[in-house]
């Protein structure tokens, strides 16, 4: 008790409480039993980065703010796992034969004795708290019951960049970062769905968003607001431009993180999951002088993916492609991208404007401008150059519908309609583990297959180390190219909206959804689970 109340007596002689808070300090030490400067922690009385320079001067040594360290993973491996948890100290850093381990109490020889003799090297302890010391190896050590996604002696202000690097290896292109009650859900994204990774404690959260918010330029200083920012990273093999957006939620600060990994990441026109006969349709398309293209599905599915490879295939083949983005997403070699300063005064208005003046090809739109320009965008499309636009909707004439009713004359918007595509994504089987199995009758009828498609294998996803147990690999797109034919132009000139124009698509021949979802599932490329949920969101029941 003496040693404690020497603690108390300086951090009150520092200024950093009052007697009446270290009276009250003392009390609540009684009932919960925790060393006294945790309890004045707790209490919020003071931070954690204000009592260690004092504790470090009383032991005599340094000091760590283990939430703020980067620890080395060859020095964590030093010390078994059971033996970390059962003397509460966490190995931070190897060099030279010399260990230096993060611990409450310096001064504890018998412990200091026990690492020397494990570890063959001479032990340099440094203080901290014995509580951020648990949490840690709480969330760095897949033997404590608490999944990080991350490998053992991965410092919280590291777990960020593991997660990154695992995202981009297994082909995702969106990191959620959610604070809950009972601590930070990591979740993975590359479609509609989002899939948990991970858990960190609450205690780590904090340092773990500030990483993320580090990474991506955005500004650490506040988390009352929601903030944004973008930049390139370097995490291990990986060069990746990272855009972040954060708002603050009930339970701490929220942050999406979309990775996008430059040139590496622009995949080919072959390569978007068009069937043979939708890519020769949709290079029939761009083969036109005019007309719009709409690229629909919802948000993550890709449209931003398939519209800069659209560009970048026209730019190859040594036309005029441009783009008008707010922001740019990916940097592209072959399109001018043009990227809106509204502080400068460059809105959408000016930007088409110039970009119709340089005689482009192909003008692309990262999202859909206001009703003015879209009106001029359209008009274009029918009479100067190709336009391509992603819509925000479940299906071709949902897009429709919605472009409608932004208030886009009915007259103009069909008669400048070349083609939609409808996309989603699904996820890809690993083809190191996947299994045939017989499916049910009733699935057989669930997918209305046509004959061309029946008495095929199915597989099912089975998990191991090449996709690390998850049963797939990255994701594929679904697309399906719809040709506007003159009945569907025309309906749209008389401005017909959903079920009539739902009908008139359902008897094209082409671009149909849910029909090229089953011919996935059919070629084994994904699961029955995930074929479902595309098969019914495109409006199929």
């Amino acid at each position: 008790m003496r040693q404690r109340q020497k603690i108390g007596e300086l951090l009150v002689q520092a200024g950093l409480i009052d007697e009446e808070q270290l009276d009250e300090a003392l009390a609540a030490q009684k009932t919960s039993g925790k060393p006294l400067c945790q309890t004045l922690i707790d209490l919020h009385y003071v931070r954690e980065g204000q009592v260690l320079p004092i504790l470090a001067k009383q032991y005599g040594c340094s000091f760590a703010e283990v939430g703020r360290l980067t620890i080395q993973p060859d020095a964590y491996k030093t010390v078994p796992r059971d033996l970390v948890r059962k003397l509460h100290v966490l190995p931070i850093r190897a060099k030279d034969g010399v260990l230096t381990v993060a611990m409450a109490n310096p001064l504890d020889l018998e412990t200091l004795d026990l690492l020397k003799a494990r570890t063959h090297m001479r032990v340099e302890p440094v203080v901290a708290m014995e509580e951020s010391i648990d949490q840690a190896i709480k969330g760095i050590d897949p033997g404590s019951g608490v999944a990080v996604g991350a490998p053992a002696g991965v410092a919280p202000t590291s777990i960020a960049d593991q997660h990154i690097v695992e995202a981009i290896e297994r082909g995702v292109n969106a990191i959620h970062f959610e604070p809950r009650e009972d601590g930070l859900l990591v979740r993975f994204s590359s479609g509609e769905i989002l899939d948990d990774v991970a858990k960190h404690p609450a205690e780590l959260q904090d340092t773990i968003i500030n990483r993320v918010k580090i990474l991506s330029g955005v500004d650490t200083t506040d988390s009352r607001l929601p903030l944004a920012g973008s930049a390139r990273a370097v995490l291990g093999s990986y060069e990746v431009d990272l855009l972040t957006e954060t708002c603050p939620v009930i339970y701490g600060e929220r942050a999406l993180v979309r990775i996008r990994r430059g040139q590496q990441g622009i995949m080919s026109m072959d390569d978007l999951g068009f069937t043979e006969d939708g890519l020769k349709s949709l290079k029939g398309i761009l083969s036109r002088p005019t007309g719009l293209i709409l690229v629909t599905g919802p948000k993550g599915s890709g449209k931003t993916t398939t519209l800069c490879a659209i560009l970048e295939n026209v730019g190859k083949e040594k036309k005029n492609s441009f783009s008008i983005e707010d922001p740019v997403e990916f940097e592209l070699n072959h399109v001018n991208q043009m990227e809106l300063n509204h502080r400068a005064g460059l809105d959408f208005s000016l930007a088409l404007d110039a970009s119709l003046k340089q005689d482009p090809e192909i003008l692309g739109f990262g999202m859909i401008p206001p009703y003015n320009v879209l009106e001029t965008a359209f008009v274009a499309a029918t009479n100067n150059c190709l336009i391509a636009l992603p819509v925000p909707a479940g299906d071709p004439a949902g897009a429709l519908g919605h472009i409608m009713d932004l208030g886009i004359r009915s007259f103009t918007l069909g008669s400048s309609l070349a083609c939609i595509l409808s996309q989603r994504l699904v996820k890809k089987l690993c083809d190191q583990c996947k299994q045939p199995f017989t499916p049910d009758p009733e699935l057989l009828m669930e997918f209305r297959l046509r004959p061309d498609l029946k008495n095929v294998a199915f597989f099912k996803a089975i998990g191991c180390e090449s996709c690390k147990d998850t049963g797939f690999v990255g994701h594929e797109g679904v697309v399906a190219v719809l040709v506007a034919s003159p009945e569907l132009k025309g309906a749209v000139m008389e401005g017909q909206k959903d079920a009539s124009l739902r009908e008139i698509i359902a008897n094209t021949a082409t671009g149909s959804l849910d029909y090229e979802v089953v011919r996935k599932l059919a070629s084994g490329v994904t699961t029955v689970e995930e074929a479902r949920r595309v098969f019914h969101s495109a409006g199929v029941s």
